[in-house]
């Protein structure tokens, strides 16, 4: 995506610095029949074997894929590349840039415990030479794998976690939060910890995040996403607490056992912001 002038790439304002402009002469033109049913074929295949493309691209015509921006509209990302089974998909963490600062770059806490329950299941052990924080290591290999397998062994594999291990004290801002979704549940918390509570307790955030809303495609999924952020924004405004979005891809790895994956996924956006 760069204008063109006579036919050569105006590199001065394209979206890229240090670009070569190019002599489109010497360039063979596109068989755009071609390759949009290549898209179209790729598509069907990855749909089939549950991995999705998206169009990152500014403008263009390709709108065989949902679209999305890296820019994000003023957000920010915490990602990963997650391997198994020969797939490789990037798992994603997205706040708004005010919150940038915040997000944990330092170890891997949050896609530890969000992918848990899915590699349980599936039988695929934890490799990374990144690292997770010694107490989290020490809970999940001598409490939450050995018990799930003790359950079901055939549902709950025994497998192994084979990361770094770290004894990092975060120097944070010792705020205080808890998730809201607009349920009696969720006000119960609230309630319960900005009345007569020690300060160490008291709420100074409300989180939101995209649990719920998971639809048919990425731009319905936003949109709904987006809907329920303003209304937890409604909610602490009016109790003066701060609200903190995330919006995350988790589904795309598991999502048919939602309420078993309900608690591990609730610390993962915690770890993500620690």
């Amino acid at each position: 995506n760069y204008p063109m002038k006579n036919g050569v790439v105006d590199a001065s304002q394209s979206y890229a610095d240090g670009i070569k402009p190019i002599d489109m002469s010497t360039q063979f033109p596109p068989e755009l029949l071609l390759c949009e049913v290549s898209f179209r074929e790729a598509k069907r295949f990855c749909e089939k074997n549950g991995i999705s493309i998206y169009n990152a691209t500014r403008g263009g015509k390709l709108e065989v894929f949902n679209r999305i921006s890296l820019e994000h509209d003023n957000t920010v990302r915490l990602c990963a590349k997650i391997e198994y089974d020969g797939t490789s998909k990037v798992m994603f963490f997205e706040v708004d840039c005010k919150w940038k600062n915040y997000l944990c770059t330092e170890n891997i806490d949050a896609f530890v415990s969000g992918l848990l329950y899915f590699a349980i299941c599936n039988g695929y052990d934890i490799r990374s030479e990144a690292t997770i924080n010694y107490r989290l290591h020490y809970q999940i290999v001598n409490y939450v794998i050995p018990v799930l397998h003790s359950i079901d062994n055939e549902e709950y594999h025994d497998i192994q976690l084979n990361t770094g291990i770290d004894h990092l004290k975060f120097d944070n801002e010792k705020a205080v939060g808890t998730a809201v979704s607009g349920g009696v549940d969720s006000f119960y918390s609230v309630v319960k910890h900005t009345c007569d509570v020690q300060d160490e307790y008291r709420l100074t955030h409300l989180l939101v995040a995209n649990l719920f809303n998971i639809y048919e495609s990425e731009n319905q999924t936003r949109d709904k996403f987006s809907k329920l952020t303003m209304q937890s924004k409604a909610i602490g405004d009016e109790m003066g607490l701060e609200v903190i979005s995330v919006y995350t891809n988790h589904h795309e790895f598991m999502y048919n056992h939602f309420v078993s994956l309900y608690s591990y996924r609730l610390c993962s956006y915690v770890f993500a912001l620690q």
